[in-house]
């Protein structure tokens, strides 16, 4: 079993990946809704994974991509969006 982290500010998207990911295969799923909360959180280490919201209110998933990846790089990190076109 895993410790999944979700960053997004979105409560939905939080309950989405809860619902798709926790029931087989997460052991203990966390939130976080802003970057700087996840960084904590990522800092105290025991994470098996993170999976980002590409566009938070404070900053741009794949601009904090490489802060992630220096506080933990061993870390997997999964980026997610709900935003889309209907191009």
């Amino acid at each position: 079993m895993a410790t999944l982290l979700v960053v997004a500010d979105c409560p939905d998207q939080r309950r989405l990946v809860q619902g798709l990911l926790a029931p087989k295969t997460v052991h203990v799923c966390e939130f976080a809704d802003t970057v700087p909360a996840a960084l904590d959180r990522l800092q105290q280490g025991g994470l098996d994974l993170l999976v980002i919201d590409l566009e938070l209110p404070d900053t741009n998933g794949l601009q904090v991509l490489d802060t992630i990846k220096i506080a933990d790089p061993d870390v997997p990190v999964l980026l997610m969006t709900a935003v889309g076109t209907e191009e």
